[in-house]
């Protein structure tokens, strides 16, 4: 059963840093991932054949075919008037929405991006290195290094991995990996302004996280590592584990998502949490404080997309079925579903 999970663990986190692999794997996979507009008004979903945008009120729903651009993972700027997506090559491209069409495409090696809370400013993260764009040139302007990474043939999971800005954007935080001896997962944060590193842990994990997501307290970070979830105190620099519950037992256990986690995500309000499985299509609710479970959800699915709407109250999931779904978070109630042919 553990080999199983760690096996699974370790597909989720890596196939999507190898672009070579994960080019074969998006083929497969009807939908990516998705993003909730900040206004709550619109829902963006990526995959192998376009992107779709959603009406969150009506579900009414456009295909935007984006030509050679192979999109698996999509995120709003804070003032929904851009989106930056990622395609299977790394290029990070730029997308308007009000006129539907592109922008710019930076020529960078991502595998995660997020918008500066103002929206002038894009943090990617890929293999050995993290770039600062500016969003209105495209410009380069910063650019970090990890010395201890290997050759890229030699390793494909090496450098800063998962990235995202603090509320007050002040702030950079990065789950990094480092091949330097054994794979190990290394927690930062960095000054946005001076880029140096601030904040440093290295967890004695058993396994690599794959989420990082920052609470818009600004206070503490939300880690997924596959198995559990962690809640990291930034400036007390402590972790603490957060309960989740056996569903078959109803027992307080370690693993709450039978196969593992596969993503996690935060209302915009920071008044719910929630996490999805990999492999049982399990969907988890939480409360603000992320100290008990409040809704479980049965699914469909291996879980490969996750967001809450910026009150908290609905979340939208897709999965490698190419099923996409509405929730209503309070209550676990299935709200909407669109199929696409496989």
């Amino acid at each position: 059963m553990k080999a199983m999970q760690l096996f699974l663990v370790l597909m989720c986190f890596f196939a999507p840093l190898n672009h070579g692999y994960a080019a074969q794997v998006y083929q497969q996979v009807p939908f990516q991932r998705v993003a909730w507009s900040h206004d709550g008004e619109t829902i963006a979903v990526v995959s192998a054949t376009g992107m779709r945008l959603f009406d969150a009120v009506t579900h009414e729903r456009v295909l935007l075919p984006l030509d050679d651009f192979t999109a698996v993972n999509v995120v709003f700027s804070p003032d929904d008037r851009l989106l930056a997506l990622i395609d299977d090559a790394g290029r990070i491209g730029l997308w308007e929405v009000a006129a539907n069409q592109w922008v710019k495409t930076l020529d960078a090696q991502a595998s995660q991006v997020d918008f500066s809370p103002d929206g002038t400013r894009l943090i990617s993260a890929g293999y050995q290195e993290m770039r600062l764009w500016d969003v209105a040139t495209g410009e380069q302007i910063h650019q970090w290094e990890f010395p201890t990474c290997p050759p890229k043939e030699e390793s494909d999971h090496c450098g800063a991995v998962r990235v995202a800005f603090s509320p007050d954007g002040q702030s950079i935080v990065t789950l990094a990996v480092s091949s330097e001896g054994e794979i190990k997962s290394i927690w930062q944060l960095w000054d946005a302004e001076t880029w140096e590193k601030t904040q440093e842990f290295v967890p004695d994990l058993s396994y690599i996280p794959t989420n990082i997501v920052f609470n818009p307290d600004g206070k503490t970070v939300l880690v997924g590592d596959g198995i559990w979830m962690w809640l990291w105190d930034v400036e007390a620099n402590t972790i603490r584990q957060v309960e989740q519950v056996d569903t078959i037992s109803d027992e307080v256990y370690d693993l709450g998502h039978q196969w593992g986690i596969s993503v996690v995500a935060v209302s915009a309000d920071g008044s719910r949490f929630a996490s999805g499985g990999y492999g049982d299509g399990t969907l988890q609710f939480y409360d603000s404080a992320l100290e008990k479970e409040t809704t479980f959800v049965q699914a469909e699915g291996s879980m490969h997309g996750l967001a809450l709407s910026p009150d908290g109250t609905q979340a939208a999931t897709v999965n490698d079925e190419g099923v996409f779904q509405l929730w209503d978070a309070a209550t676990g109630e299935l709200l909407y579903t669109h199929r696409t042919e496989l």
